[in-house]
């Protein structure tokens, strides 16, 4: 509640992006298809993102405590025996 929807990025065949079974391919070797894909995100984003808002909610300084990562510190190890017989 209260958070503004600053734009919606619609499921597209456009940015398709080409993987192998371990894992994405690089740019080089894709190198057009890989700069088609960028260009395509970056229409997207630009035809169904309000970036005016997007810098605006940015620039605007939140009120906020910042993040302390020792509040969320791993509890002290847990030791767990197993007796067989």
């Amino acid at each position: 509640a209260g958070v503004p929807v600053l734009g919606s990025i619609p499921r597209t065949a456009e940015l398709a992006v080409p993987s192998r079974h371990l894992g994405l391919v690089t740019a080089v070797e894709h190198g057009r298809q890989a700069t088609a894909a960028v260009e395509a995100m970056t229409g997207l984003v630009a035809r169904h993102v309000d970036l005016d808002a997007v810098v605006a909610a940015a620039a605007s300084g939140v009120a906020c405590t910042p993040w302390t990562p020792a509040q969320f510190a791993p509890s002290p190890p847990v030791s767990v025996a197993l007796a067989a017989g």
